[in-house]
């Protein structure tokens, strides 16, 4: 039964996954060094899944949203810190009890349109707190371990840990200041603000949530490196089924479309996300044709890794930000967080165009070595190589 159960959660859905996307797959695959633990890995993504489903019903120790709960925030980064496949069966458990049975204020019930304002204002939360459980921890450790495997191949595994340690602290500091932002149209869809609590624990979230973080990326790597030599070893996942091409209008909208939504909490008057779907579109049309023209001009720029590149993004962005709302001011509060998003959107464009350009494989066939790291899946590296004899 145990070893049913293990294969099933870390063997057959992850299959199954990465037939449709292979990013997914590895995903799910992400923290299977627990399975030189067999009942451990029978039985944590089913009880991540009922545990999250209990938080997400009762709603211990929570007024409203995930966010007014400091406890689901800490033990949801902890978990996805040592697991993100665990970490997904977290959050979609805790999404699946909120819900369907999640307990409601009365601002919140009544017709039919305000309960599905309601139910989009939750699906969007609980994309929210995926970013915090599955994407930083996996995001942290790929950024660290891609910097140090090409600059500092024979100390990668020594600087690596500190390093994913200090940038999961930072991406969750970041996460924990836009979190009350993004998480608007639940309130704000139902002339509500923000509710006390919630800011409350976000406040202290911004300086508790990157201490864990950071001891929980370090606890990963330690207990992996004591652990995946004993894990049974995994078959490689499937090839993705190649799927049948949405219409180019009908990706465009779906795209555009996405990106609206998940920046919904930005949006004060309804010309916001009119331009927000403009430059959306403006970058997905004009992006690849434009990023080519300069292919040679970005091909040195690709050598590089993604981290780094990913700071100076991030300072240019700042600065081009803070002169375009001096230059044309702001009426709202929410609105030079809008000009800072689209203006990163721009800048990151720019800096990182390697899944764009590395379709034709010319930006490394000319003397550069072989495509980096951040080329291939999106699978974090972690432990080290196995010692030969």
């Amino acid at each position: 039964m145990v070893g049913r159960s293990a294969e099933f959660w870390w063997t057959r859905v992850p299959a199954f996954a990465g037939r449709i996307t292979p990013a997914l797959g590895i995903v799910l695959r992400d923290g299977a060094y627990i399975r030189a633990i067999p009942v451990l890995s029978a039985a944590a993504p089913p009880a991540a899944i009922l545990i999250g489903f209990i938080f997400g019903w009762r709603h211990p120790l929570q007024s409203d949203l995930f966010t007014s709960s400091l406890l689901l925030m800490l033990l949801g980064l902890l978990i996805g810190c040592l697991s993100a496949a665990v970490g997904v069966w977290f959050v979609l458990g805790y999404s699946i009890g909120d819900l369907v049975l999640g307990p409601r204020g009365e601002a919140f019930l009544g017709p039919i349109s305000n309960s599905w304002k309601t139910y989009v204002a939750l699906i969007l939360a609980g994309g929210i707190f995926a970013i915090l459980v599955v994407l930083i921890p996996l995001t942290a450790r790929f950024l660290a371990g891609e910097v140090y495997t090409r600059w500092f191949p024979d100390r990668a595994r020594l600087l690596t840990i500190p390093t994913g340690a200090a940038g999961a602290a930072l991406l969750v500091f970041a996460w924990s200041q836009s979190a009350i932002v993004l998480t608007r149209p639940y309130f704000s869809w139902h002339d509500l603000a923000p509710s006390p609590a919630e800011i409350d624990a976000l406040h202290t979230a911004a300086w508790v949530l990157p201490l864990i973080a950071a001891a929980g990326v370090v606890a990963r790597y330690l207990l992996e490196d004591q652990l995946r030599w004993r894990a049974p070893e995994l078959a490689p996942l499937p090839e993705a089924a190649r799927p049948r091409k949405a219409p180019a209008p009908v990706s465009l909208g779906w795209r555009v479309a996405l990106s609206v939504f998940l920046l919904a909490g930005l949006m004060e008057y309804w010309i916001d996300p009119i331009v927000v779907a403009i430059v959306m579109v403006f970058l997905i049309v004009v992006r690849e044709p434009a990023l080519r023209r300069f292919e040679e001009l970005l091909s040195p720029l690709m050598r590089l890794p993604v981290l780094p590149r990913l700071a100076a993004g991030a300072a240019i962005s700042a600065i081009l930000a803070i002169i375009l709302i001096s230059a044309l001011g702001s009426v709202t509060a929410a609105r030079p967080v809008v000009i800072s998003t689209l203006v990163s959107l721009v800048v990151l464009s720019v800096l990182l165009p390697d899944h764009v350009l590395e379709k034709s494989g010319k930006a490394h066939d000319r003397g550069h070595g072989a495509a980096p790291p951040a080329a291939t899946a999106p699978q974090p590296p972690t432990a080290a190589a196995p010692p030969t004899a």
